[in-house]
């Protein structure tokens, strides 16, 4: 099998490849969208909330807030797992929340910045082996996500010639 890999290729295989480190930057963000939607809901008293659950057609929701708080920047926007009732748009955080939602932001990033590196190491390495069969000797990993070939079928050359005549 000496196909070769095109940057298409490269993308799809380092994509395939790399789904459970996509994972964990998506679960981090999840992380980070589950914390701020527990302190949305719990900012909205009780009673509306009750009223919510029953009506949430009558009711404006959001599925965004900006955060404000120590240390956050001027306009942080957050997305929420779910909506809640609009309790106006910024959602006010105590120092500890600020500082958790810091730390989770930060290993969000972190975990993003080495897939999105190692994302295009592997799409470079894949371009640098060239052909499928290279792959398949030097990168054994990443062999079984190749896209498979299908070969045209055989051409009788002399039966097209006898048809020509």
């Amino acid at each position: 099998m000496n196909a070769r890999i095109t940057k298409e290729k490269a993308k799809q295989v380092a994509t395939k490849l790399l789904e459970k480190k996509l994972a964990e930057v998506t679960e981090a963000e999840n992380k980070i969208s589950f914390f701020i939607t527990d302190i949305a809901k719990k900012s909205v008293p009780r009673l509306v909330y009750e009223v919510f659950e029953k009506n949430k057609e009558y009711i404006q929701t959001t599925q965004y807030k900006n955060l404000k708080g120590q240390g956050l920047q001027r306009w942080e926007q957050c997305k929420l797992l779910e909506r809640v009732p609009n309790s106006g748009i910024e959602l006010e955080l105590t120092k500890v929340q600020a500082d958790k939602y810091i730390q989770l932001q930060r290993k969000h990033k972190d975990l993003k910045i080495k897939y999105d590196s190692l994302l295009v190491d592997v799409e470079t390495a894949l371009l640098k082996c060239g052909t499928y069969k290279k792959v398949q000797e030097l990168f054994p990993e990443a062999a079984p996500y190749l896209p498979t070939i299908y070969a045209p079928p055989a051409l009788n050359i002399a039966d097209i010639r006898k048809r020509i005549k």
